[in-house]
């Protein structure tokens, strides 16, 4: 796998509606440096 590849699933939360709930990624396998990245990218 690439070093700038994230595995993750994106779903919706708080509705039965596709792409009407809040959002929320599940990150599976994160390294370390991938959560900093994550982190980082909100800022």
């Amino acid at each position: 796998m690439p070093a700038n590849t994230v595995r993750f699933k994106q779903i919706d939360v708080f509705t039965s509606v596709p792409v009407k709930g809040n959002p929320l990624a599940a990150v599976f396998d994160a390294e370390p440096d991938a959560a900093a990245f994550a982190a980082s990218s909100h800022a």
